[in-house]
Formats: C-alpha cells, sequence, structure tokens
C-alpha cells in the first residue's frame, strides 16, 4: 500500500502529515518555510531535507509514496 504525502507550505512553518490511501493521519509533522518570498534558499533547502528525511524515516523509501 502506498503512502500519501500531504505538504502544507507557507512563510513562516510547513506542516507535513502522512497517510495511506483509507486512513486517517498516520503521521504529521512541522519544518520551516519553504515560501520564496519569504526567507533565504538555505533555509528552504534545510526545511525539504527534513521533509524527506521523515518521509523515508516513516514510509522506508521515497518509492513507497504515491505520486
Amino acid at each position: 500500500m502506498a503512502f500519501i504525502v500531504g505538504i502544507d507550505g507557507g512563510g513562516t512553518k510547513t506542516a507535513v502529515t502522512i497517510t495511506h490511501d483509507q486512513e486517517d493521519a498516520l503521521f504529521t509533522f512541522t519544518v520551516g518555510h519553504i515560501n520564496y518570498n519569504g526567507g533565504d534558499a538555505d533555509a528552504i533547502a534545510a526545511s525539504f531535507e527534513k521533509i524527506f528525511s521523515q518521509m523515508k524515516l516513516y514510509c522506508g523509501k521515497l518509492q513507497e509514496v504515491a505520486h
């Protein structure tokens, strides 16, 4: 069963939820901003790094995420 990842990115924080297609939220976390209008490229890259790191930890591998 594939995982589904929802990302609500903003200028101050980014909320991420991981779930399966027929289940409630399994794992939710927040990281820093990912909005280029609100910050520098290094901070945004760090936020994406945290997102993908958590996705890999929870889902096992990124190939398990539906696209």
